[in-house]
């Protein structure tokens, strides 16, 4: 894994043990949820507004915000 993967991963990771266990039927909208949040902890808005001004391109922007394309999507 990229670093830019390992940090989104254990982001990703460490909010589903904030958020504790979930009944099985919720899990994909838990899944949903957190990838959610973890792309708002790992982008900030400033940032996201500064990579946007100059690329359109989301590898590009994930690159420079040093993040997985995944939380890149979901900023």
């Amino acid at each position: 894994m990229s670093y830019e993967e390992r940090r989104s991963v254990v982001c990703h990771e460490l909010i589903h043990d904030e958020q504790g266990a979930v009944p099985l039927w919720m899990e994909p909208r838990e899944e949903g949820t957190v990838r959610h949040v973890a792309s708002r902890r790992l982008i900030d808005l400033e940032s996201l507004a500064r990579v946007l001004q100059w690329t359109s391109f989301p590898a590009e922007a994930a690159a420079e915000l040093g993040v997985d394309m995944p939380r890149c999507r979901h900023a």
